[in-house]
């Protein structure tokens, strides 16, 4: 998957014009999305998984709502990601 993003990246960077078919811009967003969602529910099961004999127990609390803000944080850049989208898409004149 990281590979797969750097290529992309570098893809993108070397295409050397400007995107101006929002559905190109959707359809990469919309990817990155799909990726950024399975990222939020890797650092969830990251987080399931912690080996709590390794971690002060004072702390434990705080430790999980890290992750979760974490995993909430991946979703709300999802989100925001694809209204983005929405706006590009809702202020672009395709010419005809």
């Amino acid at each position: 998957m990281y590979s797969k993003t750097c290529t992309l990246a570098s893809d993108i960077d070397d295409f050397g014009t400007r995107v101006s078919d929002p559905a190109v811009v959707n359809h990469i967003v919309n990817r990155l999305a799909f990726m950024g969602s399975h990222i939020a529910d890797i650092v969830h099961s990251l987080s399931g998984k912690l080996d709590r004999s390794m971690i002060d127990l004072d702390h434990w609390l705080e430790v999980l709502e890290a992750f979760d803000g974490a995993k909430r944080a991946f979703h709300e850049a999802n989100g925001a990601a694809q209204a983005a989208t929405e706006v590009l898409r809702n202020h672009t004149q395709i010419p005809r």
